[in-house]
């Protein structure tokens, strides 16, 4: 019973660690010249340290993205839509426990 207990104990823990560990989560909009969502664009999200890529997310149907469950640190984000220029938005700084919203994203055609 005493191993039983000191097992539980054990699990309860880590179990603590996992839900109390510190995301963070990033969100926007991208648009064209004139202000209209660009649906189904590719947003790519890469670790500014070494350009790992860490998720990827297609917009919404007004253009809303959405990234959640991040590591607090420094990002860049890279947009894209066919007929469009590729949009690159650095030096992105996301805090623990807290949503980054990056504005609207425009693409020039």
């Amino acid at each position: 019973m005493g191993r039983f207990k000191i097992l539980v104990a054990f699990y309860f823990l880590i179990f603590a660690g996992v839900l109390s560990a510190q995301h963070a989560s990033l969100k926007g909009r991208l648009s064209d010249s004139e202000g209209r969502g660009l649906e189904f664009g590719n947003m790519i999200l890469f670790e500014a340290a070494d350009s790992n890529v860490v998720k990827v997310e297609l917009s919404g149907e007004e253009g809303d993205f959405r990234f959640d469950g991040l590591m607090p640190g420094r990002y860049f984000l890279k947009s894209s839509y066919v007929g469009y220029e590729t949009g690159i938005k650095d030096q992105i700084l996301l805090e623990p426990n807290t949503e980054t919203d990056l504005g609207q994203l425009t693409l020039a055609s």
